[in-house]
C-alpha cells in the first residue's frame, strides 16, 4: 500500500511540475479537499496502474482543469 501511495504522489507531482489544477472561483482550501477525496478513491483502486487516470477523472468531475 505504501508503495502504490508513493507512485501515485509521484505521478500526481510529476504531471503537476509545470501544469496547475484551477477551478473558476476554487480556493486553497476547496483544491486540498478535492485532491484529498480523489486521492483516496485513486489509492481504493484495485489496478494501480489506474490510479493518475482516476485521480485525474476525479479532480475534472469537480470541476478542476488543468493548465
Amino acid at each position: 500500500m505504501r508503495f502504490t501511495a508513493a507512485v501515485l504522489a509521484a505521478t500526481i507531482l510529476v504531471g503537476c511540475a509545470t501544469q496547475y489544477w484551477r477551478k473558476p472561483g476554487g480556493t486553497e482550501e476547496d483544491f486540498r479537499m478535492d485532491q484529498g477525496q480523489c486521492q483516496a478513491q485513486a489509492l481504493s483502486a484495485p489496478n494501480p496502474q489506474n490510479q493518475p487516470w482516476i485521480y485525474n477523472s476525479c479532480m475534472r468531475g469537480k470541476g478542476w482543469t488543468l493548465s
